[in-house]
């Protein structure tokens, strides 16, 4: 492999940070890093590599900070970090919000959901929970019985098990993230590059491989890059593990008629906090159906076309279209396009945000939402604006068994200004 980087060279050299991963987290970091050096008034060169745009399955378009069991007994360990890391989704989620509305992202973005769902009374107790914390005010939480639905106007966001009240379509989202990082902040985005490694140099600087070549930056990589190349990551593969989950989304809009017979023509988002066979999903404001339930077991053998695992997948679809056309009536179950997607998650379900020998590794969303995402990469790019670590500190506190085995990148010599270091190697990005 060439050790020439595949970027054009430039003589007025800056501070460098590679992005990777196609999805709407590795787009988190690239926009939240390069706001911020442009309030700092840095200039940092961004480039993100990918082999392909990606999303979760269609159903994790919900938006909602998830605590997945953060209030549970099993997870009572958590109280020590809980608020500040519920306080960091709640962040994460707003900053997602504003970052739609200014760069006018038509991703299909409604709030203030009326959620319906099997269990009431559970999902009130998280809801209780944030009144208590002046999170929702009392009176904005509308209940009806009869119909099992809870309504809160006004809050975009909810804190609770599968709390839905929001959702978004992210392919769209992820296209309008792309056109917002080159157009507005000229970061260099390279997909169908491939990334193999990635390590800390002697001279303090960084190095990814990738199938195109040999990328190097001043500051630590950013690995964003989905459940499979992370779970192969050796700083946390033996603490987590990839389920799958089914969801089911229409490629059009459900005729008015229905639309208006299951939720009054409005868009509606379904939640379940039954958390032994979790459902979630909703109709968005264009009147287009997802619905999402499943949690699968990856084949033992990682192979996705498993006779056996195939066999599984085959039945939980029967299952949920018949569970789709007996709740919501009219919905044509046979014509909605099933996803089956995979989800890292790691032995508690909460994220890794931490910083590695090989960069910093970002993931396991798949349990606790995109909301998780963004806050993170507001942490990440303090880090990687100003140096400042104390918002990262939360991840490390949520894994003390990975952190124990956890081999730290080396702190970078202090007398070598961003264009020497480059300069060592003798390559450039840009």
């Amino acid at each position: 492999m060439s050790k020439e980087s595949f970027g054009k060279s430039n003589k007025k050299l800056h501070d460098t940070v590679i992005v990777n991963g196609g999805g709407q987290a590795a787009f988190a970091n690239a926009i939240a890093i390069a706001e911020e050096a442009q309030k700092a008034g840095k200039k940092i060169d961004i480039v993100m590599i990918a082999d392909k745009f990606s999303t979760p399955v269609p159903v994790g378009n919900h938006l909602c900070p998830e605590s997945d069991g953060m209030f549970e007994g099993e997870f009572s360990d958590h109280s020590a970090y809980s608020a500040e890391y519920q306080q960091s989704m709640v962040d994460g989620l707003n900053y997602l919000i504003d970052v739609v509305k200014k760069y006018n992202i038509d991703c299909r973005m409604a709030l203030g959901y009326e959620v319906k769902g099997n269990n009431l009374a559970e999902f009130e107790e998280g809801v209780q929970d944030m009144i208590d914390r002046g999170v929702y005010k009392a009176e904005d939480i509308i209940r009806n019985d009869g119909d099992q639905k809870l309504k809160m106007d006004g809050y975009p966001y909810s804190v609770f098990i599968n709390g839905t009240i929001g959702q978004i379509n992210l392919m769209d989202m992820i296209k309008g993230l792309s056109k917002v990082v080159t157009e507005h902040f000229g970061v260099d985005v390279r997909m169908d590059t491939k990334y193999q490694d990635s390590k800390q140099l002697p001279n303090g600087q960084w190095v990814t491989y990738t199938d195109k070549g040999e990328l190097y930056s001043t500051k630590e990589p950013i690995l964003a890059h989905g459940a499979y190349a992370l779970k192969n990551n050796p700083a946390i593969s033996k603490h987590t593990e990839i389920r799958y989950t089914l969801a089911f989304t229409s490629d059009e809009p459900l005729p008015a008629d229905v639309w208006q017979k299951i939720s009054g023509g409005k868009p509606q988002a379904i939640g379940d906090t039954n958390m032994a066979d979790v459902r979630w999903g909703g109709i968005d404001p264009k009147g287009y159906f997802t619905f999402g339930r499943g949690d699968l077991d990856a084949p033992a053998n990682g192979n996705e076309k498993d006779p056996e695992f195939i066999g599984q997948v085959k039945a939980l679809e029967q299952e949920i279209r018949d569970e789709i056309r007996t709740t919501f009536p009219g919905v044509d179950a046979d014509k909605l396009r099933m996803t089956v997607g995979p989800m890292l998650m790691t032995d508690n379900q909460l994220p890794v945000v931490l910083r590695t020998n090989k960069g910093i590794i970002m993931g396991s969303w798949s349990g606790t939402g995109i909301a998780s995402a963004w806050g993170a990469a507001l942490d990440v790019a303090k880090f990687i604006v100003h140096g400042d670590e104390s918002g990262m500190d939360k991840y490390t506190k949520m894994h003390p068994e990975i952190m124990a085995e956890l081999e730290r990148p080396a702190p970078a010599p202090a007398n070598k200004s961003a264009e020497q270091k480059i300069r060592a190697t003798g390559s450039t990005l840009k």
